[in-house]
């Protein structure tokens, strides 16, 4: 039962590793998820095969989809978050525009309740 589960997990490595290279996650922070990832789907599968009975085949493919599942949902979760933004607040903002090609310096006084602008073209 211990070396399917750890031949589900060196085959969830075998997929996952030149993913991260391709898409420039980081090697070694994926080999941590990935064997963390792991260590859980083992723990699922053995308590799946104390109810049905799994086959050595049955048992790696399975740890390997929920491994591999698990951290596609984690870098979907990684990729499409939304935080906040905020404005810095300065009271002399500078706002580039590369696709109109210049730059728009936006000053506000304290005293004038009026914002200027002055366009500046390279």
């Amino acid at each position: 039962m211990q070396s399917c589960m750890l031949a589900g997990a060196l085959l969830a490595l075998m997929t996952s590793i030149p993913l991260a290279w391709k898409w420039q996650l980081g090697i070694r922070r994926t080999f941590w998820v990935i064997v963390a990832l792991a260590a859980l789907s083992d723990l699922v599968v053995a308590a799946i095969g104390n109810i049905f009975a799994l086959n050595e085949w049955a048992c790696a493919g399975l740890v390997w989809a929920l491994t591999v599942a698990a951290a596609l949902v984690f870098l979907a979760y990684r990729f499409y978050r939304d935080p906040e933004r905020k404005a810095p607040a300065a009271d002399r903002m500078l706002e580039c525009c590369p696709f109109r090609r210049n730059t728009v310096i936006a000053m506000h006084s304290p005293s004038s309740p009026r914002r200027r602008s002055t366009a500046v073209t390279p």
